[in-house]
């Protein structure tokens, strides 16, 4: 497990971090401060899902109006992850 060490912070960012992880019934402020950290990576996990939804929407509306089957999709999928490692194979015996 790593170690982080926090500088520079005021007296009263700290007595405001010490009472939020005593009202909160936190260990201490180390164990408020990891658990703050832990929510805002679960937040950014969410809106990272969000947005990857938010562009393979099309994607999805489309297979869907086609009828496209799960097996249908990876191996389109998969024809086109081979015809782009064939290029760029091809590119890099070009430029040897």
């Amino acid at each position: 497990m790593a170690t982080i060490k926090i500088t520079g912070v005021d007296e009263g960012t700290a007595q405001f971090v010490a009472s939020r992880a005593r009202s909160q019934h936190f260990k201490g402020q180390a164990e408020y401060l990891r658990n703050l950290v832990r929510e805002d990576m679960a937040r950014a996990a969410a809106e990272d899902r969000t947005a990857l939804s938010r562009i393979l929407e099309p994607l999805h509306s489309h297979a869907e109006k086609e009828g496209y089957s799960d097996d249908e999709l990876v191996a389109i999928f998969e024809k086109a992850r081979n015809e782009v490692a064939s290029l760029r194979n091809s590119r890099a015996s070009l430029k040897k």
